[in-house]
């Protein structure tokens, strides 16, 4: 006679199947719910202050050009959101709204496939998790360093130096450090 053994999916992993974890309350489930949405639109807020930044703008770097109204599309808040954002990162802070969409992305699809607790794949205090904000450090960094050296011409467009106040800082050290060239 032939035996064939066979196995559920995920039978041999050490990690606790959706089946084995409680289901969400009410409670819980309302909340990550409204984080979620409230996510969301602050993400989408974000994009926006960032898409519709005006220089003319009264904001955290300039008193504004005495217009009556401000020309971006989130208001007040919205001016005064770009103008910060740009001002400490300049155009790379766009790398802060990738990683930022990623994350809702993620937090929107694993509440999507599931209707039980939701279990943290990478644990708060994990490898994983110190190594992405490492390398969100490194990233911001050097693309900061980079249009200072190099993209000034946008400078104009921008608050701040091109880079913000860390492309300011970063850029000179990787001018005198890797030469022209090499920043």
């Amino acid at each position: 006679k032939h035996f064939q053994m066979t196995y559920s999916i995920h039978t041999l992993d050490n990690q606790p199947s959706s089946r084995d974890l409680p289901p969400r309350t009410g409670l819980g489930r309302f909340a990550q719910e409204t984080t979620l949405v409230l996510g969301g639109l602050a993400l989408a807020f974000w994009c926006l202050a960032l898409l519709t930044h005006s220089a003319q703008d009264a904001a955290f770097s300039t008193s504004g050009s005495g217009m009556a109204g401000t020309a971006n599309w989130g208001g007040r808040l919205g001016a005064w959101l770009s103008d910060a954002s740009f001002f400490l990162l300049g155009y790379s802070v766009w790398w802060c709204v990738a990683a930022a969409a990623r994350s809702w992305l993620s937090s929107l699809a694993r509440w999507m496939r599931t209707d039980e607790a939701p279990t943290e794949k990478i644990p708060p205090g994990s490898r994983q998790r110190l190594a992405f904000w490492l390398g969100l450090a490194v990233l911001l960094s050097a693309s900061a360093a980079l249009e200072w050296s190099r993209l000034y011409r946008f400078e104009p467009r921008l608050p701040d130096h091109a880079g913000g106040a860390l492309g300011y800082v970063m850029g000179p050290f990787a001018v005198k450090w890797l030469g022209f060239t090499g920043s």
